[in-house]
């Protein structure tokens, strides 16, 4: 279960940070007809029952990268040039 639930985390949280952007937690559509490719995943790997506990864990993670990248990426530039 602990492989299942780290896969989903990090296909979420690539997600979203390589968007730019992180889930809102507040605005999910719980009566959506045609399910996403996380919600997919959640289903398939059978962690549907914690989807709404994975999906606030990846929104508070995802909001800590994309701070994290917003205060030190000038610092990470000049390192690696």
């Amino acid at each position: 279960m602990q492989n299942r639930l780290r896969a989903a985390l990090s296909s979420i949280l690539s997600e979203e940070c390589l968007s730019g952007r992180s889930v809102d937690t507040d605005r999910m559509v719980l009566d959506n007809p045609s399910p996403t490719p996380i919600e997919a995943l959640l289903k398939k790997s059978g962690l549907s029952e914690l989807s709404n506990e994975i999906r606030l864990l990846a929104s508070r993670i995802s909001k800590v990268v994309i701070f994290h990248d917003k205060v030190y990426h000038q610092y990470y530039q000049t390192i690696l040039t």
